[in-house]
Parts: structure tokens; sequence; C-alpha cells
């Protein structure tokens, strides 16, 4: 089976960090995909945004959101769909998310040499999967 999801976009603020119990790092982002179509009754044309959650448990690739992933960063990102719910006063809360779990997960930085001062376009990935269920210890977005 597969669970592989893929999004090009640009980040709608700055990543948020988080330092769980264990000493390890998570980054949250927030990316902001468009999509554009005609409108068929009135011909004009329309822009739809989507966001898109993701959370990052790859240091490797946290280490390097932090430093270079700023606001307004064009970015394409792979990891797992995953869905998670919690209680909020009384409610359950439900998320979706993509999640780039230690060892697996890709970061592409899109952005040129100049652009939010970033590295390089170049990938930045691990592709070994070793699953650790560390998702309870962030706060949900």
């Amino acid at each position: 089976m597969l669970n592989e999801h893929k999004i090009i976009g640009n980040l709608g603020n700055d990543p948020e960090i988080y330092v769980m119990q264990s000493g390890d790092k998570v980054a949250k982002l927030s990316i902001a995909t468009t999509e554009s179509y005609k409108d068929k009754t009135s011909g004009e044309r329309k822009t739809i945004t989507h966001w898109h959650k993701v959370v990052c448990f790859n240091q490797p690739l946290v280490k390097i959101i932090e430093q270079y992933v700023k606001k307004g960063s064009k970015v394409m990102v792979q990891g797992q769909v995953e869905t998670r719910s919690w209680d909020k006063d009384g409610q359950k809360q439900y998320i979706t998310e993509t999640v780039m779990r230690p060892y697996s997960g890709q970061l592409i930085m899109l952005d040129s040499r100049g652009d939010n001062q970033q590295a390089s376009s170049a990938p930045v990935s691990q592709a070994d999967n070793a699953p650790v269920d560390e998702l309870e210890d962030i706060i949900p977005f």
C-alpha cells in the first residue's frame, strides 16, 4: 500500500518549532497551494487557496527548516497523510496532516539562492522508515 502526499506551495507563516520531552524538535508548517479556474457563469478568473498542515519529526530536516525556511518560502514536501483526534472541552477534535517521520519524508527548497535567504534548491531527504509515535506530545494546530 502507498500513503504518500506531496505538496508544492508557499509557507503562510514562519515554521513553528517545538521541543518534545525526548529533546527532539518538531517543525510545524502551514503551506498554501492555489488553483485558478474560469467561472462558468460569469466567465471571470477565480482563485482558491488551500492550506495544508505539515508536521516534521525528521531531525535533519527540522534543522534545515529551522535555519532556512521562512514565511513565503516556496517548498515541496513529501510525507504520509495522517489523521489524529483529541478531546477539547468534551468535543472530539480532528486534524489531517502531512507527517514527515524520522528517517523518511522529503523537503526541497524551491526558492533561488537570493530569495528569503535560502540555501540551495537541492533536495534534502532520508528514506529509511523507523516508526515513532510522538504526535501526542505536540500541541494541535
